[in-house]
């Protein structure tokens, strides 16, 4: 393995390390967000009042949820 090899190399990890780190970096600021202003728990109620609260709707309304908010992720960081 020659120096050109290895720059490359670590240019390469670089760049895929940071195409994960990035969404999940902000997904985490997202839901530090969400917990410090109580909107989690705020949804969390809309969420039960909605369903009538079951659980077979309210676990309905979830997986839709994070079958949209996972579509525009990396399969890594899904």
């Amino acid at each position: 393995m020659n120096r050109g090899a290895l720059v490359g190399f670590e240019a390469d990890s670089t760049r895929q390390a940071s195409q994960v780190a990035v969404p999940i970096a902000a997904i985490g600021i997202i839901i530090a967000v969400a917990i410090q202003s109580n909107l989690a728990l705020k949804f969390s109620k809309q969420l039960l009042a909605g369903t009538g609260g079951t659980l077979l709707g309210a676990t309905g309304l979830i997986v839709l949820g994070c079958l949209v908010m996972g579509m525009g992720l990396l399969t890594v960081a899904a």
